[in-house]
């Protein structure tokens, strides 16, 4: 029976056995992560409003509009 454990000892504490059980760990976790992976549903960009809105552009002649005032009935 101590030979058994001897040799079970001289297994766990040889270097390629350690790193055989860590890439495998890796592996797994790894695998699981794939199966499990969910793409998430893109949200929709929501449209920021404005704070205010912009202001009419106004006539460079300093008018209302264009209008001079006139009914539009010409001159006479």
């Amino acid at each position: 029976m101590d030979k058994l454990l001897e040799i079970i000892k001289a297994v766990i504490m040889n270097k390629n056995v350690i790193i055989a059980a860590v890439a495998c760990v890796l592996l797994m976790n790894f695998a699981g992560y794939v199966t499990r992976y969910r793409k998430k549903i893109p949200k929709p960009r929501v449209k920021k409003a404005s704070a205010a809105p912009r202001p009419a552009p106004t006539s460079d002649d300093g008018g209302d509009g264009g209008d001079d005032g006139d009914d539009g009935a010409g001159e006479e």
